[in-house]
């Protein structure tokens, strides 16, 4: 266990919870439990900016994340500043011994908590273990067929066998379900029982619409960016392919923020005309710098996808900017129906007919406002934190 254990498994936030927001009500402490760190990924734009959000709506937040690196005091300091109480704990070991160590550290961590919102089946199993009494089980995509999606893990497996048993103890012990997509319910039906939707709230992925803005389209050339982590669960060799197609209309650059590692890295970053390394504050900016954005799952990846919702494709439409996805993507079928904030992409689409309906897309001084509407009604944060707060709170 690394040394920074011991200072770091207590509470790094010393500050007062925050007082009540008038006409709301706030019964219990709101125990956020998350298996990812809050500096990186989906910890950093999703975990913290809800965490931060319950927390100014006056609801006291503890949060346990379990983190690679000793937390930096700058974000100890955004925990105290946020009023948030942040438990932070070592990430410990990798592969599946490790994942269980985590369960059981999380496990004992959240024992005796009146309430905890658990984020995915690791976290609901620490949840079930810990014996919970009142706790969210947050579906943040079927995990096991995501695993198995992506090849790490196999069907029919031991691992596979096991976590249907997670899913199956935390759809009948959980008080209430959270899904991403209107998509997932059918399906969660399905596998439990109708009685399930009475427990389900859809809540998408959402951003913080303030920190998100909209701007008109920049001037030519055209900038296509790709964000964020891009691993086997996604269609990369489609989306550069697009990108050739895009530079055969006319002048393009293909911008790529993530990180320098990853299946699929040479290949970006040998077309990429910009690569760049930036911090999830830093994400708008260079968003509103570009015309578009990629975010484009396999299509083969099955029932998982009706789950799914990539938090970069809640950033590019709110900062006014079209997206291409996939379909059977969540509820993206239905969003971009109209075809005036997106492409939708199928193994039956041409490629060179999406770079042609972009470039129609990107033409329209209305486009962003399309893009930005769409994001307000779909992926606002602060009403999904409404919705937290009325069931929840």
């Amino acid at each position: 266990m690394p040394s920074w254990s011991r200072c770091v498994d207590g509470e790094v936030s010393t500050a007062e919870p925050p007082r009540r927001c008038r006409g709301m009500s706030v019964s219990r402490p709101y125990c956020y439990l998350s298996m990812d760190s809050v500096t990186e990924g989906v910890g950093a734009s999703q975990v913290v900016r809800y965490a931060e959000a319950l927390a100014s709506r006056g609801v006291p937040v503890e949060l346990h994340t379990f983190e690679k690196l000793p937390p930096s005091e700058t974000a100890r300091a955004r925990a105290r500043d946020a009023g948030i109480v942040w438990r932070p704990h070592p990430f410990g070991r990798s592969g599946s011994v490790g994942g269980l160590g985590r369960v059981a550290r999380a496990a004992m961590a959240i024992r005796g908590k009146p309430f905890v919102h658990a984020r995915s089946d690791m976290a609901a199993l620490a949840a079930v273990i810990a014996r919970t009494p009142n706790w969210i089980w947050d579906v943040r995509s079927f995990w096991i067929d995501q695993r198995i999606a992506l090849g790490t893990a196999k069907p029919d497996s031991l691992s596979e066998r096991f976590f249907r048993k997670v899913e199956k103890m935390a759809a009948s012990r959980s008080s209430a379900i959270v899904v991403l997509a209107a998509t997932a319910v059918p399906v969660l039906e399905s596998r439990f029982g109708a009685a399930v939707r009475s427990k389900v709230s859809v809540i998408p992925t959402c951003v913080d619409l303030d920190l998100f803005t909209s701007s008109p389209l920049p001037p030519m050339p055209l900038r296509v960016l790709m964000t964020g982590t891009y691993n086997t669960y996604y269609d990369v060799p489609m989306m550069l392919e697009l990108v050739r197609h895009l530079k055969g209309l006319g002048p393009t650059e293909f911008v790529y923020a993530g990180p320098r590692h990853g299946p699929w890295i040479s290949e970006i970053l040998a077309q990429a005309d910009e690569a760049l390394e930036l911090t999830h504050d830093e994400m708008p900016a260079l968003i509103r710098s570009c015309h578009l954005g990629l975010a484009v799952c396999r299509v083969d990846a099955g029932i998982s996808l009706k789950a799914s919702m990539p938090t970069k494709i809640a950033e590019f439409l709110a900062s006014g900017r079209p997206v291409v996805v996939n379909r059977g993507l969540g509820d993206m079928d239905s969003l971009l129906e109209d075809g005036l904030a997106g492409v939708l992409a199928s193994s039956e689409t041409e490629t060179s007919q999406m770079a042609r309906r972009l470039i129609t897309i990107v033409s329209s001084g209305d486009t962003p406002d399309h893009c930005r509407a769409l994001a307000e009604r779909h992926f606002n944060l602060a009403a999904a934190v409404e919705t937290l707060i009325r069931r929840f709170g």
